[in-house]
């Protein structure tokens, strides 16, 4: 947790002192959404899509969605749905460096501790739970609009942390995503 820490505290100082570099203006052109896909996940058969609203050049908002479709790793994740929110250090509209903070709500498959006839058994249960989180990382947007971002975070589920055996309290987020502004 340290390092993550660190590491966004330096993406943070890196991100501040290149914004001082540049002044842009937003013009006609600009592209005001994008649509990813997060290819790292992909392959590991989680499908992770992506959409991206750029506010102005320095923040967006957006939401994704994740869900497993095939058994290569095991996924303990069923559905989860994102909101976020993404403020820009880079020395371009909407690129660069980026701090993001997120709400996640998740659903997955955990085995729960149960007093069933006197006896302690674990049984697999659907839990639905809600994160918080904070998150970093960079993106790159060529002249024809395709982007390719690299980023990670952790947030912390907010219910159901009471059950007995529970593993699942922190959620991760991040991924290698190619998109497309228009």
């Amino acid at each position: 947790m340290k390092i993550l820490h660190l590491l966004f505290t330096l993406l943070l100082c890196i991100g501040i002192t290149n914004a001082q570099e540049k002044d842009y203006e937003k013009t006609g052109d600009d592209p005001v959404h994008e649509l990813k896909v997060n290819v790292a996940f992909l392959i590991l058969g989680n499908t992770n899509l992506m959409y991206e609203n750029i506010l102005n050049e320095e923040s967006s908002i957006g939401a994704s969605v994740s869900f497993p479709f095939d058994d290569f790793v095991s996924w303990d994740l069923n559905f989860s749905a994102t909101a976020f929110y993404r403020f820009y250090f880079g020395d371009g509209y909407a690129k660069g460096i980026f701090a993001e903070g997120f709400g996640m709500f998740n659903n997955y498959d955990e085995r729960i501790k149960k007093r069933v006839n006197n006896q302690n058994v674990r049984v697999n249960e659907d839990i639905n739970d809600f994160a918080l989180g904070l998150g970093g990382g960079y993106k790159m947007v060529s002249k024809g609009g395709v982007s390719l971002e690299f980023h990670i975070g952790i947030g912390r589920n907010l219910f159901n942390y009471g059950k007995d055996g529970r593993t699942f309290n922190f959620v991760p987020r991040g991924g290698i995503h190619v998109g497309y502004q228009f």
